[in-house]
């Protein structure tokens, strides 16, 4: 059960923001902290459908992006 639908509890404001993208988590006290690390951890493990859509394109297309010989982002349509 996430966050979000858990009755009776008290969420701060803090941790909601940061369970929603808008605030770094590194000002979080330690049991927010717990809290926030499992449910990123949680949502992370199931993609959403747009993140699926998203990655499989350029997949689909043979473009890859990655790093070269020199460290540096490469695109793969760069020669």
């Amino acid at each position: 059960m996430t966050w979000e639908h858990k009755e009776n509890s008290v969420v701060s404001k803090c941790l909601k923001a940061a369970l929603k993208g808008k605030l770094s988590p590194d000002g979080l006290t330690e049991e927010e902290h717990e809290i926030w690390a499992g449910e990123f951890m949680e949502k992370m493990a199931c993609p959403s459908s747009e993140a699926i859509v998203f990655y499989a394109d350029p997949r689909h297309r043979g473009i890859e992006v990655g790093m070269d010989g020199d460290r540096k982002f490469k695109h793969g349509l760069d020669k």
